[in-house]
């Protein structure tokens, strides 16, 4: 018998599955079934200012241009590891000003 409970997941897609679901695994053994998030971003609803911190020498720094409501150029921070500090190049005349966080990103690294 297979007993399943979601695990702070609405969609149902990480389950914590109690029982014996294969013959290796012997009766009772718990598994822990995860899909692959394939990425997060973060988007501040209030300004952010990142502009007083000094990155690591870990972080590559990039422009980038994001072209979503805004058409702002930015000052892109990210690891080897796919994290990836999208901050306001310059002050864009509405709300944000430089160093602002535009979004924060995690997924998989770029190639």
């Amino acid at each position: 018998m297979r007993r399943e409970s979601g695990i702070g997941c609405s969609s149902g897609s990480i389950k914590r599955v109690r029982g014996n679901r294969s013959k290796a695994g012997g009766a009772g053994q718990k598994q822990l079934v995860i899909n692959r998030l394939r990425g997060i971003t973060i988007t501040p609803k209030a300004p952010v200012s990142m502009l007083s911190i000094k990155f690591p020498a870990e972080f590559a720094r990039t422009q980038g241009e994001v072209s979503e409501g805004s058409g702002c150029g930015c000052d892109v921070y990210s690891d080897k590891f796919g994290l990836q500090y999208w901050l306001f190049a310059g002050d864009n005349g509405i709300a944000q000003k430089k160093g602002d966080v535009f979004w924060i990103i995690y997924g998989p690294p770029q190639k």
